[in-house]
């Protein structure tokens, strides 16, 4: 019985991110060796993407963060002007939304997948056998086991 593409693209991934071959068959493995470089380019970009992506998201939000601070100080300090903090609140808050509304995408996870899925995908699903089922059923409990 042969893998779905699900698991066959697991396999690739797991082969590309953590160099785990055991769930890839000698075939399968020359194909992936053959676009290693290309999937492991892509996939420093992606990394890099991230890290860049975390600061830039914290840098973002500083401004959010100050202007609680504040809120929370005017707050304690001055209960007459007590609008004051709802108005820097409410700043805050709709800075903070504005923020979270923004869902970009990653531009190189996005061609890291579709790279994979569309180029390497088809060449490993043709070279897969029919015991490469069993072989990944049997690897993922001993995953479990460890």
């Amino acid at each position: 019985m042969k893998r779905n593409r699900r698991l066959i693209y697991g396999a690739l991934g797991e082969y590309i991110v953590h160099g785990n071959d055991n769930f890839l068959n000698s075939e399968q493995i020359k194909i992936a060796n053959e676009y290693n470089k290309e999937l492991q380019k892509l996939l420093k970009e992606s990394l890099r993407e991230r890290r860049l992506r975390k600061i830039t998201t914290f840098i973002s939000k500083t401004p959010s963060y100050i202007l609680q601070g504040l809120s929370n100080i005017v707050n304690a300090l001055i209960i007459p002007f007590e609008w004051i903090a709802m108005k820097m609140d409410d700043i805050a808050v709709t800075h903070e939304n504005k923020i979270n509304l923004t869902v970009s995408k990653l531009e190189t996870a996005d061609n890291l997948n579709t790279y994979a899925h569309d180029v390497v995908l088809p060449l490993l699903e043709d070279a897969e056998t029919d015991d490469m089922f069993e072989l990944h059923q049997k690897e993922i409990k001993k995953l479990k086991r460890n």
